[in-house]
């Protein structure tokens, strides 16, 4: 789907999925993207939240583009998700907000059908340890989460254990630079390296890795 530099290759018509499911679609803005690449796919999507489900429905009727499928669902408990599987299914930025990766990860490939692939995005340990992560503003009572960073080799096991074969993709490289925000500091910006690179960071101390983990089923 993309070529150097981020570029975005349009694949011929006979290769486009017939149906996409993004999982935590939030206010469906990756889903408006997926449309323009595979305008021939139908479009589905999932959030625990319907306010965000209205928000995509609100944005989609407005560019005068077909409305996904969309469903108010749990990737954790299951309630909710679909029964159907689909050709391709993403997850971009959702799993490090649980502490326990098997069971959304479960519930996640259950839904990737026979020849089809699953792609998570998300910030992923290189090393061999899992991260977790509780925050707490000065002068608040309440924990926040989010920020958890699961191991591979952890992400990796658990495909096999559940039948899927995983490999990771290069780490992503940001290609600008974001600035901070001193309104809020949870809000991730870019430092330089030594070797001219960028990292991305934020007020937790956190150097994040993000990176690509591709899931399909075994042969």
């Amino acid at each position: 789907m993309c070529g150097g530099g981020g570029n975005t290759k349009k694949p011929s018509s006979q290769n486009f999925p017939k149906s996409i499911l993004d999982i935590g679609c939030s206010n469906g803005d990756f889903l408006y993207y997926l449309s323009g690449i595979f305008p021939e796919s139908q479009l589905f999507g999932i959030d625990i939240l319907p306010s965000l489900l209205e928000k995509t429905k609100a944005d989609f009727q407005a560019r005068n583009k077909p409305i996904p499928t969309l469903w108010q669902g749990d990737i954790v408990s299951g309630e909710g998700l679909p029964k159907q599987t689909f050709d391709l299914v993403f997850c971009n930025g959702v799993l490090s907000i649980f502490d326990d990766l098997e069971q959304p990860l479960r519930n996640f490939t259950k839904m990737i059908a026979n020849g089809g692939r699953g792609f998570i995005m998300g910030i992923f340990n290189p090393y061999p340890h899992d991260v977790f992560i509780k925050s707490r503003a000065v002068g608040s009572e309440h924990l926040e989460s989010g920020w958890n960073m699961h191991s591979r080799q952890t992400a990796l096991q658990l495909c096999d254990k559940l039948g899927f074969q995983g490999v990771f993709h290069n780490d992503f490289e940001i290609g600008i630079d974001l600035p901070k925000r001193d309104d809020d500091y949870l809000r991730s910006w870019t430092i330089r390296l030594e070797n001219g690179k960028r990292a991305i960071i934020n007020g937790l101390g956190l150097l994040l890795h993000f990176s690509l983990l591709e899931i399909k089923h075994k042969a």
